[in-house]
């Protein structure tokens, strides 16, 4: 009766150390960052260096991004996580892989399906200037005109600015489809944005308007970015005027890119190998009725992207990934 009490209370924070340990020897991704968050149950190679965070959701166990540890022990890792799912009679996948360790998924006799591209900006490289910038520079001119101004606030925040940062996550949430998501990002939680760096748009007021936290990835030189969030009565235009703001407080803080993360569905670069399946599962899932959000994702990205970095689902069978879309949608609804 009290097992699993006792595994949330006393093992999984002592796993999540653990992981958090292994995370900043051998980490390599944005989204690294959220593994250590508490919706993650954990599995450990044998040797404990390696480990990989999933959810559960309807008998089928969802992986969020690699394994983390050294590059001799994924393989075992990934055998190891296998067998754990087939003795527990859970299908399992792999959602948004690099592709680091694609060898070593088709070794373990998995496939992949390439779900869409992370949209990176070089830092280094990111200028307001020259004529295809123009659209960026109207939209910063625009919203200083209006009386917005951003301010950086670093960590601990203020309990006055906590509060008045939730009201505007309150406000947001209200918008027709927002909610709050988990698994792939954070939530609003107060101790979480204390703890944050934190952008705001302030009105001359000083009431804030819109807000960006900055998360930094495990991957050395990259920051990216958690929660964008506005007051539904925010002058238009406010969050490209904050992002560009984020992104040249970024360069000037030392880092070199900036992950805008995943633009889902997006299709192949010319001399990309996709397999046929690949190019069909793509092709059905862009013509049904949510190719419009998936095209908006990658139009607003695009504004201020200077790369693009594929990103995977890894999986056992074909019929694995209307299940694999399923469990995305449970383990990602906050409960």
């Amino acid at each position: 009766f009290f097992r699993p009490v006792l595994y949330r209370l006393r093992i999984v924070p002592q796993e999540r150390m653990a992981a958090a340990a292994i995370v900043g020897r051998h980490g390599r991704a944005s989204l690294d960052f959220f593994k250590l968050w508490p919706d993650k149950s954990y599995f450990f190679s044998a040797s404990r260096r390696t480990f990989l965070a999933y959810s559960v959701g309807g008998g089928f166990a969802l992986v969020l991004g690699d394994p983390v540890g050294p590059e001799d022990d994924i393989e075992e890792t990934v055998r190891g996580f296998a067998q754990m799912c087939t003795e527990n009679g859970w299908g399992f996948a792999f959602y948004q892989t690099l592709p680091d360790f694609l060898p070593v998924y088709a070794r373990c006799d998995l496939s992949k399906l390439k779900l869409g591209e992370d949209a990176i900006v070089d830092l280094q490289a990111f200028t307001l200037d020259g004529p295809e910038r123009k659209g960026l520079r109207q939209a910063v001119h625009k919203t200083e005109r209006q009386g917005i101004e951003v301010r950086n606030y670093d960590p601990p925040l203020s309990d006055q600015l906590v509060a008045e940062l939730e009201s505007v996550s309150n406000d947001w949430l209200q918008i027709p489809g927002r909610r709050e998501r988990q698994f792939t990002l954070g939530r609003f939680d107060r101790d979480y944005i204390r703890n944050s760096p934190v952008l705001v748009a302030a009105a001359r007021s000083g009431s804030v308007q819109a807000f960006v936290n900055r998360i930094t990835s495990s991957r050395k030189g990259e920051a990216t970015i958690d929660l964008m969030r506005r007051r539904s009565s925010a002058p238009n235009g406010v969050m490209d005027f904050l992002l560009i703001k984020l992104l040249l407080h970024c360069r000037e803080r030392g880092f070199d890119r900036f992950s805008l993360g995943l633009a889902p569905m997006s299709g192949f670069q010319p001399k990309e190998d996709a397999s046929p399946e690949e190019r069909a599962i793509h092709f059905f899932f862009r013509h049904l009725t949510f190719i419009f959000s998936f095209g908006g994702i990658r139009a607003y990205k695009a504004k201020f992207a200077t790369t693009w970095e594929p990103r995977y689902i890894v999986y056992r069978n074909v019929l694995d990934l209307p299940r694999v879309a399923m469990t995305l949608a449970r383990v990602s609804e906050i409960r």
